[in-house]
């Protein structure tokens, strides 16, 4: 028997299904995939390593970001949107 795979979703659906869900997804290729939930742990990890870097740029006309961004690399096609 023949496996049947899932309709690809355009980026538009995506937006739509995901301003429904209180779970973070990434999308690559028109499939979605669930992401994970961080803990206190890898917070704390995350939060230094922002405050280590934000430091370092301070000067320099780059930002840094924690998470919580949905983001497309076109070059690539990977996205959080």
């Amino acid at each position: 028997m023949a496996s049947q795979t899932s309709p690809k979703l355009s980026t538009e659906d995506y937006l739509a299904l995901e301003r429904t869900h209180p779970e973070k997804h990434q999308f690559f290729n028109g499939e979605i995939f669930l992401m994970g939930g961080a803990s206190p742990r890898h917070n704390l990890i995350v939060t230094n390593i922002v405050i280590a870097i934000g430091t370092r740029l301070k000067a320099k006309p780059y930002r840094v970001y924690a998470n919580d961004l949905r983001v497309k690399v076109n070059a690539s096609g990977l996205s959080t949107l």
